[in-house]
């Protein structure tokens, strides 16, 4: 009878122990895909903002060759005036109002 009961003690420590790996493992594999999902959810986000960017660049690249397109950026990215116009710079803690005031208060 002894041995009986030492074998359904051992019987139940081994159980034990195996619900107890099967438990930590669930619980790491639960861990592994919630960081999966989002991971996942992060790359769709940034997935979104390259297709953007795809966009925008392949919008640029179709008026590459428009004389309107190549003139807005002629004079926004280098500041380049046709012959005859003047550019006028002010400082940049001075807005265009600003320096009118400023003028106009001097005289």
């Amino acid at each position: 009878r002894q041995a009986r009961r030492s074998f359904i003690t051992v019987r139940r420590v081994v159980i034990i122990a195996a619900v107890a790996v099967l438990a930590v493992f669930v619980t790491l594999s639960v861990r592994e895909i919630r960081d999966l999902k989002k991971d996942a959810a992060g790359a769709k986000t940034e997935l979104a903002l390259k297709q953007e960017q795809k966009e925008n660049l392949e919008a640029e690249l179709a008026n590459i060759k428009d004389p309107e397109y190549i003139e807005k950026q002629a004079r926004e990215r280098l500041r380049m005036v046709k012959p005859g116009e003047t550019i006028y710079i002010y400082e940049a803690s001075t807005s265009p109002e600003e320096a009118n005031d400023s003028e106009a208060k001097k005289e």
